[in-house]
């Protein structure tokens, strides 16, 4: 897999011909106090899949990673890819909500992106005090 774009945003979707929609795309949040429960963001990706994986099932999950490397939560899926969900049947997108984050501190967050096992892409998040 080719990943073209990973992101945090506060929205996103796909369109039934599988144009991706991303709204307010952010690489850090600034927090009036900690920990900080944030109620909604989404983790949007988009990637290449080679012809030849078309009919794999493939399970794709992403872990949310705390500034000390601590696993705080898991969120999976399972497809099978058999042309992709974008215009271009080469492209596979994937959106996962996630609600309810609590940041316990300030720091540098991750969401570690993986597909049959092996880390194929990650998200940094930097969440700061609002100053």
């Amino acid at each position: 897999m080719n990943f073209r774009l990973a992101v945090v945003c506060e929205d996103a979707s796909i369109e039934s011909d599988g144009k991706m929609n991303l709204v307010r795309i952010f690489r850090q949040l600034r927090c009036e106090s900690f920990p900080y429960l944030h109620p909604k963001m989404w983790l949007a990706c988009s990637f290449e899949i080679p012809e030849a994986h078309y009919l794999d099932r493939s399970h794709i999950w992403t872990e949310f990673i705390n500034p000390d490397g601590k696993k705080l939560g898991r969120v999976m899926n399972d497809y099978r890819i058999l042309t992709g969900f974008s215009e271009d049947p080469r492209v596979f997108n994937f959106t996962a909500e996630l609600r309810n984050l609590i940041f316990e501190e300030p720091g540098e967050y991750q969401f570690s992106i993986f597909a049959d096992g092996t880390l194929v892409q990650a998200v940094d998040l930097r969440v700061r005090p609002l100053q």
